[in-house]
């Protein structure tokens, strides 16, 4: 019977620990895709409309090029 449990809890704790950390990383996922994009942008970022999305366009250096 003792052989049992310790069988029954070799394959319960990974699983129940694989559940807890995928669990939690969905829950940081969910709260950092609450931002709106362009708030979450970085700064010198722009968006440009291509066909039926914007896209996020960083640029190295100045805007002017020197």
């Amino acid at each position: 019977m003792k052989l049992y449990k310790v069988a029954v809890a070799l394959v319960a704790v990974p699983i129940i620990a694989l559940v807890a950390v995928l669990g939690g990383a969905d829950l940081i996922a969910h709260s950092r895709e609450r931002d709106i994009a362009r708030s979450a942008a970085p700064a010198g970022s722009r968006f440009v409309r291509a066909a039926d999305v914007d896209m996020l366009i960083q640029e190295r250096g100045p805007a002017r090029g020197c």
